[in-house]
């Protein structure tokens, strides 16, 4: 295939702020590149996904066009329905590529923001899990917990009681799917922190790279972030952590 055709790979960037380089989780993009780049995919640049204000607004072409077979990457927590009350929330900017991966992630994820997370009912986990559709999780680090761990389980579909959190740990996700037939795909990869995003997608590169090749939703638990050591040189101190895999299905276009 001739170079010109060759599948193009783009970093779907949210932003921190109003400058250029304020971007967020560039280093966790950074960890599965290699793998993705390794498929076959040449990269494309980044797309920084921001509102669009008169004084803002791009030129017709500024924005690179999506072809069939490319590749979107999200390494931030897509914020489908963020809550508006919590403090550290990423704001939507309503951009057509934005849109169109809402749409994808909601064929998955009936609630999914900083501080919990329900599944669409097709989805719903097994064994221990299956009565844990909605799972939230605590914000900031508290004696006991760390930031982004369980703070409570509840069956959002049978009715159950929300019942508090027995053990520590949180849960880690992966997405790869088409966004439409025959159209671009996204793969998002994040969890419920940005320490935990980064060490995840870690883990994709070390340990879990036969996730990125093919399309699949996966659903991971990881330890507490409180397992992260203080200011770690590397990210080698997860690769002795134990990673269950709760869900590993096919993904579609929806």
């Amino acid at each position: 295939m001739g170079r010109s055709m060759r599948r193009r790979l783009y970093h779907f960037c949210y932003t921190s702020g109003d400058r250029l380089h304020q971007l967020r989780d560039g280093d966790a993009f950074a960890e599965i590149l290699a793998v993705l780049l390794g498929g076959g995919c040449e990269y494309g640049g980044c797309i920084r996904n921001r509102v669009e204000t008169t004084s803002t607004k791009q030129p017709e072409g500024a924005i690179p066009r999506i072809r069939s077979g490319d590749v979107l990457v999200l390494t931030t927590r897509p914020p489908y329905q963020e809550d508006p009350t919590t403090r550290k929330r990423i704001a939507q900017t309503g951009t057509e590529l934005e849109r169109l991966i809402f749409a994808t992630v909601g064929h998955y994820f009936f609630r999914l923001n900083r501080t919990s997370v329900v599944f669409q009912k097709p989805f719903g986990l097994q064994g221990e899990w299956k009565d844990r559709s909605e799972i939230s999780f605590y914000q900031y680090h508290t004696p006991a917990h760390g930031a982004g761990d369980y703070k409570s389980f509840s069956d959002f579909y049978g009715g159950g009681r929300s019942r508090a959190a027995l053990k520590s740990g949180t849960l880690a996700f992966l997405l790869a799917a088409p966004l439409l037939p025959r159209g671009p795909e996204v793969i998002t990869a994040f969890a419920m922190s940005g320490a935990m995003t980064i060490t995840w997608c870690y883990l994709l590169r070390t340990r879990f790279r036969e996730f990125l090749r093919s399309p699949r939703f996966v659903v991971a638990e990881l330890p507490s972030s409180r397992s992260i050591p203080k200011s770690p040189a590397t990210l080698a101190f997860a690769d002795d952590w134990k990673v269950r895999v709760l869900l590993d299905v096919p993904a579609t276009a929806r």
